[in-house]
């Protein structure tokens, strides 16, 4: 979930499947509120985007606020929300339209499949850029239908970062100082909210998978140059 120090004026923006329990983990301690943002109320989004965040503060608490937030390689983050729905469902059979195994087959039934998730799926598979950008679309979809999702996703023309701090998942150190010089102690992230399956994402694909998912996604992989 989202989270805000108010004595560091610091926001962290929470894009699911990016480390974002962990981060909570090593620092959700220094808020005054450590399960949810402080100032925000209990029931606010557990994965806020920019505008939802700063809606929840007050003007005075806006003004000095810096955020940051973890993106994660497209194809990679694909593959992690994969897993994280097949272990959901096998939990919960009857609580999610989805089934699966953790195999290629199943995986390329979901990638094809992707954009007719609807607003179950909604936060784990819009583009990363809708969490941080500047765009048209503010709100969290309440039913979202499959030409919603594929206009949020695609048609949807994301502009510049809002977030201050951009950090890459595969590059925790930076975060890791970043974090420590700001609360001046040293924080190591973890990694709290991980699959069981340790096979490497590129495993799972195949060239129609990584064809569709560039089509979904031109715009976050072109924005931070990720690489199958």
């Amino acid at each position: 979930m989202s989270l805000y120090f108010p004595k560091y004026d610091l926001g962290f923006i929470h894009i699911p499947k990016n480390a974002g329990t962990s981060v909570r983990h090593a620092i959700s301690h220094f808020s005054s509120s450590p399960m949810h943002a402080d100032g925000m109320p209990s029931d606010s989004h557990n994965h806020a985007n920019i505008f939802q965040y700063v809606s929840k503060l007050r003007p005075n608490q806006v003004g000095n606020l810096e955020t940051f937030c973890v993106v994660r390689n497209t194809y990679d983050r694909v593959v992690s929300v994969f897993k994280h729905w097949v272990e959901e469902a096998l939990k919960s059979p009857n609580s999610y339209d989805f089934a699966g195994d953790l195999n290629r087959d199943s995986f390329k039934s979901y990638v094809l499949d992707i954009d007719k998730k609807g607003s179950q799926m909604f936060k784990h598979t819009v583009s990363q850029l809708w969490y941080i950008c500047e765009h048209a679309d503010k709100d969290m979809p309440t039913d979202l239908e499959q030409d919603d999702w594929y206009s949020k996703n695609v048609g949807l023309s994301y502009k510049e970062s809002l977030v201050d701090h951009i950090f890459y998942y595969d590059e925790l150190d930076a975060l890791n100082q970043f974090l420590s010089d700001r609360f001046s102690q040293q924080i190591t992230i973890g990694h709290k909210n991980q699959s069981d399956s340790k096979r490497p994402y590129r495993d799972f694909y195949d060239d129609e998978c990584k064809e569709t998912i560039r089509n979904l996604y031109q715009q976050e992989i072109d924005r931070f140059e990720f690489t199958f």
